[in-house]
């Protein structure tokens, strides 16, 4: 049953407090498109290794990957969609791509509405949304900065 921590722990000069209020639970992805991806406890996506960011959001349904990162990775677009926000209503290109946690073995698969993150100035490459967390565990400890996710 793997567990992974997405939040944070007391540093000199910061508090795991400050920095989960700060920066929000955060688990590290990879992203890309594999097209012969087929879904599979066991399988993982032939995609790029590199650990992005990306924000774990309880507010969002579905999960989003940076626009600009999706347009720099050649992600095919699937469509154009309208999504809404806290910026209201919006049209935006809807990517086909994957987004793997390595420390979950977990494969996120399909469309993905570009988001303006980057642009935006957040840190994140992705949105891990609801759909996703339907799936695990979330333990969410304020006072101490502490966030695990877990496969139980």
């Amino acid at each position: 049953m793997p567990t992974v921590n997405c939040g944070f722990s007391d540093q000199p000069g910061r508090s795991g407090q400050s920095e989960l209020v700060a920066n929000g639970p955060t688990l590290l992805v990879e992203i890309g498109f594999d097209p012969g991806f087929e879904d599979s406890d066991t399988e993982r996506p032939d995609i790029s290794d590199d650990l992005l960011p990306a924000l774990v959001d309880t507010g969002a349904l579905e999960s989003f990957i940076d626009a600009d990162f999706a347009a720099e990775l050649g992600l095919p677009v699937a469509e154009q969609g309208r999504v809404a926000g806290v910026g209201g209503i919006s049209d935006t290109d809807i990517y086909m791509g994957q987004i793997y946690v390595p420390a979950l073995n977990w494969t996120i698969y399909g469309r993905f509405a570009g988001a303006r993150l980057q642009a935006g100035r957040q840190p994140y490459y992705a949105l891990i949304g609801r759909t996703f967390l339907q799936n695990f565990t979330l333990v969410y400890a304020g006072r101490s900065g502490a966030v695990t996710l877990s496969n139980d």
